[in-house]
């Protein structure tokens, strides 16, 4: 399978990668919790795309719904992620009132 090589030899690897070049990143302690919802993002991703690779391989349909559910969760994560990143911008950006 030409795809589920693709995402097991490209895909995986480079948000594996990607993750671990993160994990190297000073945090500091008042970015932790939106450091840690990016990992979360990422784990998830990966996960789903194992499960996708799987029913690909294994023509499992319980796979696709598996990855599925995956997908869904990491796009409700990074919703969250953008809205914290979108209303911390514009906290910051209020001017001083009198």
């Amino acid at each position: 399978m030409q795809i589920a090589d693709y995402i097991n030899q490209t895909i995986i690897p480079m948000l594996q990668y990607r993750q671990a070049e993160l994990d190297e990143i000073y945090i500091p302690q008042g970015a932790s919790y939106l450091a840690n919802l990016r990992k979360e993002s990422t784990n998830i991703t990966i996960q789903a795309w194992q499960q996708y690779s799987r029913g690909l391989i294994e023509n499992d349909q319980s796979a696709f719904f598996t990855a599925e559910s995956f997908h869904k969760q990491e796009l409700a994560l990074d919703q969250r992620i953008e809205e914290i990143v979108h209303n911390s911008a514009i906290f910051r950006n209020l001017p001083d009132l009198p």
